[in-house]
């Protein structure tokens, strides 16, 4: 993942749902307790709000909440600085409030009277909050509590909680180095250019999660079906990979791998498919210092001559779908692709080729050109290998998207004139390195 889009991408695992929406969901209704004090943040906060006590009704915890939400809103809030990533987070005076939001949230998620799915919206605000306050004892005295509660009664509900506490844990901890990161880089400690450099503290974490993870996995503790909210552990591990990678490379190397060793002694048939396409990305991977030869049939159904190609530095571009297409080729203006291209101009001439990999299997429609104007994409004037057609043919080819995990997103290879790859997917600064050390005298 390019390092620009690295944090931005981390701002979709700050919460597992918009903190904001659930701290504004507050239920108004009469308070049955004329006594229970009222917010007026001009004249000063009644902190006996905070002290919340059981045994109360419904209603009773529904004012509360609807009173500690008002004073929530009135403080003053976190605004990120200049060039740092708005992570869900919460001011000093927001924090004071945190912890008795979400024992009212929890109260209230317990009650039999809510519909279930007000308790368990409830339940999931109370745990955004304690998130963005970053009170992991609370998360996880809440694990603790519903853990206990399982095993007193095992129950779907209760074995759900557990697991979905435990990912919101593992997500903040992930949340807080990507936040120490951004930090930096708003205070200008690094540069958006370089790669991310970890302190002692940030690589432990992420060292330590990684063993969580793999645990976790391994352990395989969800014992009912997961759902969009609560997930096996194997696919949250897997949503974390690309993160690890962009972090700290040999971190997320390792992970890679212990995750596809977990999974491939697995009974389950679709975790022993993740493990496959865990290997096939380390195989892509290791890559690099090794001769990749390319064959198949192109899409003018000729062969490929892979030996007409010797002596050129060869870049292998990925084409997804039919919606997409090489950087070379793209009709987008981003400083990026823009780059792309004047490299491809400088040199084409002079020794660089490229070859793109058309990855859908499934043939094209015929009117696909005339479904969006704005995302028809035209021949790029380079030839495409297909992969589609490669595998109808009577040959046994190498389906390159399936051995080196090819086929999801857009992946390129850049190999050297004697075959041999030099970079997986190199960004234009990179590739421009590399071309420059490959083709010294061009200016």
């Amino acid at each position: 993942m390019p390092r620009r889009r690295l944090l931005r991408a981390a701002v979709f695992y700050a919460t597992f749902a918009a903190a904001s929406t659930a701290f504004d969901a507050a239920v108004s209704v009469p308070s049955l307790r004329a006594d229970e004090p009222q917010v007026v943040s001009s004249q000063g906060f009644d902190k006996t709000l905070l002290e919340i006590p059981d045994g109360e009704t419904t209603e009773f915890y529904q004012k509360r909440l609807e009173v500690l939400l008002a004073e929530f809103r009135a403080r003053p809030s976190v605004k990120p600085a200049k060039n740092q990533f708005p992570f869900v987070d919460l001011s000093p005076e927001q924090r004071e409030l945190a912890p008795a939001i979400a024992t009212v949230r929890l109260k209230l998620a317990d009650d039999a009277s809510p519909t279930q799915s007000q308790r368990d919206e409830h339940f999931r605000a109370a745990l955004d909050i304690l998130s963005a306050a970053n009170d992991l004892a609370a998360l996880r005295a809440i694990v603790a509590k519903e853990k206990a509660d399982y095993q007193a009664s095992p129950n779907d509900k209760s074995a759900e909680r557990v697991a979905f506490v435990e990912q919101t844990i593992v997500n903040r901890r992930l949340v807080s180095v990507l936040q120490s990161l951004s930090k930096r880089y708003a205070d200008r400690q690094i540069t958006r250019r370089d790669p991310p450099t970890l302190t002692p503290e940030e690589e432990a974490e992420l060292r330590s999660l990684e063993t969580e993870l793999v645990a976790k996995v391994k352990a395989a503790e969800i014992p009912f079906q997961p759902t969009d909210a609560v997930q096996d552990w194997a696919d949250v591990a897997v949503s974390y990979l690309s993160i690890f990678e962009g972090l700290a490379s040999q971190i997320g190397g390792s992970f890679k791998k212990e995750l596809r060793d977990v999974l491939a002694d697995s009974d389950d048939a679709k975790r022993r498919q993740i493990a496959k396409r865990l290997s096939a990305k380390i195989r892509r991977d290791e890559l690099p210092g090794k001769e990749l030869k390319l064959e198949g049939v192109l899409a003018d159904e000729t062969e490929l001559d892979w030996e007409s190609y010797r002596g050129k530095v060869v870049w292998f571009q990925t084409r997804p779908n039919f919606g997409t297409s090489t950087p070379f080729a793209s009709q987008n203006d981003d400083p990026q692709t823009s780059k792309y291209k004047e490299l491809y101009v400088k040199y084409s001439d002079v020794g660089l080729a490229v070859l793109e990999y058309d990855a859908v299997l499934k043939a094209p429609e015929k009117d696909v050109k005339h479904k969006d104007v704005k995302h028809f994409v035209p021949e790029p004037g380079y030839p495409i290998l297909s992969r589609r057609l490669s595998a109808a043919a009577k040959k046994d080819y190498v389906d390159f998207a399936e051995r080196y995990s090819l086929e999801r997103f857009a992946q390129a290879i850049l190999i050297d004139v004697d075959g041999k790859v030099v970079s997986v997917r190199p960004n234009a600064d990179d590739l421009e390195k590399l071309l420059k050390e490959r083709f010294p005298n061009v200016k």
